[in-house]
């Protein structure tokens, strides 16, 4: 994860993200409460924040030392560098709950299925969740190429060995949500690959400002709102 992101995209990643997280969270968690919580591949932070809304202490692990630079303070939340390669610097069953918000897919491996497993107390939760915002019409006006990403929004544990595991629920649903001009541009060049194409055409001191200038006509014809869709999959330890 942390090769995919460096310190001028983490700082977009951090000045803005939808605040999706904890309408998510409210949806799979539906109330329940957790003493200690985890959030593996946290980024700057948001993630980990919404967590701390069902839990009284949070963990924010993160293989970038770029977007831990740019992390958002919150007290119940301590952030921690991990090698994601690594044994989870933890106990046994220490956590009740353990959340991985669209990093599962950077990160998958029967290792790390089988650290969340050993971290993970009997009958706590694993919840695996990611949006996928629809951008295809500003990408276009943008005049970015529209290169057809790997990237799977889907992925959970199907394909690992996870019989300490249950499945509980899956789920897929879509939501709508209003942004800004100046945020959505943070959106896009929180993106690498969006960053450098544009950073290419227009240059580092203008990219900002050029982005949001472009998209601005197209945002006011959509009424400031667009779409996400979403996935996830609630597990519990046996």
């Amino acid at each position: 994860m942390s090769n995919d992101y460096d310190n001028i995209t983490a700082y977009h990643y951090s000045a803005y993200r939808p605040a999706l997280h904890l309408p998510i969270l409210e949806s799979c968690l539906e109330g329940k409460y957790f003493e200690k919580g985890l959030d593996i591949g946290c980024g700057t932070g948001h993630s980990s924040i919404a967590l701390a809304n069902f839990c009284n202490e949070i963990v924010g692990l993160e293989p970038s030392s770029d977007m831990l630079s740019k992390t958002i303070f919150d007290k119940k939340v301590n952030y921690l560098h991990w090698d994601a390669k690594k044994k989870l610097p933890f106990p046994n069953f220490y956590f009740e709950i353990v959340t991985l918000a669209g990093s599962w897919y950077y990160g998958q491996s029967q290792y790390l299925l089988d650290e969340i497993t050993r971290v993970t107390r009997s009958g706590g939760k694993v919840l695996l969740y990611d949006f996928n915002i629809v951008l295809n019409e500003v990408l276009s006006v943008l005049n970015i190429p529209n290169a057809e990403s790997i990237y799977n929004h889907k992925v959970n544990f199907s394909k690992f060995q996870s019989n300490h595991l249950q499945e509980v629920e899956m789920k897929k649903s879509s939501m709508t949500f209003s942004i800004t001009s100046q945020e959505l541009a943070h959106l896009i060049l929180s993106v690498k690959p969006y960053y450098l194409f544009l950073e290419q055409k227009w240059g580092k001191q203008a990219v900002f400002s050029k982005t949001e200038n472009t998209i601005q006509p197209y945002l006011m014809s959509t009424g400031s709102i667009l779409t996400t869709y979403i996935n996830s999959t609630l597990y519990q330890k046996k």
